[in-house]
C-alpha cells in the first residue's frame, strides 16, 4: 500500500493552484459564453433553457467550475510527480509538462463539448467555437499549473 506524505509547502501550493485555476476557469467561461458566444446562444435560443431559469442555476455553474478546476489541479500534482514532459527539440522546457497535461485535458473537454453538435441543433461555427475554447482553456490553466511547480519535485 503507497503511502501519501503531505508537507505544508505542498498543500499550500496544492490550495493556492486550486485557487488560482478555480479563477481562471471561472472568468474564461464568462468570457467565452457570456461575452464572445453570446451572439450564437441569441441565435439559436430555442435550444437553451430560459435565461430567468439559467440565471437561477449560478450556483451550479459555480459548483461545476470548482470540481473541474479541483480535478485539474489534483490530478496535476499527482501526475507531475511522476511524469514529467519536458523536452522540446532536446531541451528541457520547465512548462511542458503543464501544457502537455492541459493540453490533454483541453483537447478531451473540447472533443467532449464538440460532440454536442451530434445532438442538438446547434451550428459547426459553435461546435468548432466550444471545442476552441475548451482547448485553450486547458492550455492556459495547465500553464499556469506549470508556473507554481519546480523544475523538480522531490
Amino acid at each position: 500500500m503507497a503511502t501519501v506524505t503531505v508537507n505544508k509547502t505542498s498543500l499550500v501550493r496544492l490550495f493556492f493552484s486550486f485557487f488560482v485555476a478555480f479563477i481562471i476557469i471561472y472568468a474564461w467561461d464568462f468570457m467565452v459564453h457570456a461575452l464572445i458566444l453570446l451572439p450564437h446562444y441569441v441565435a439559436t435560443k430555442d435550444v437553451w433553457i430560459d435565461h430567468n431559469v439559467m440565471g437561477g442555476r449560478g450556483e451550479f455553474f459555480a459548483l461545476h467550475q470548482v470540481a473541474y478546476a479541483l480535478v485539474f489541479v489534483v490530478f496535476y500534482d499527482c501526475i507531475r510527480k511522476h511524469i514529467t514532459i519536458g523536452k522540446v527539440g532536446g531541451k528541457n522546457c520547465p512548462y511542458g509538462t503543464g501544457i502537455a497535461f492541459g493540453g490533454f485535458l483541453g483537447l478531451m473537454s473540447g472533443i467532449t463539448m464538440a460532440g454536442f453538435y451530434a445532438y442538438l441543433p446547434i451550428t459547426g461555427t459553435l461546435a468548432l467555437s466550444w471545442f476552441i475554447a475548451e482547448f485553450t482553456k486547458g492550455l492556459i490553466v495547465g500553464l499556469v499549473l506549470a508556473v507554481f511547480y519546480p523544475k523538480e519535485i522531490k
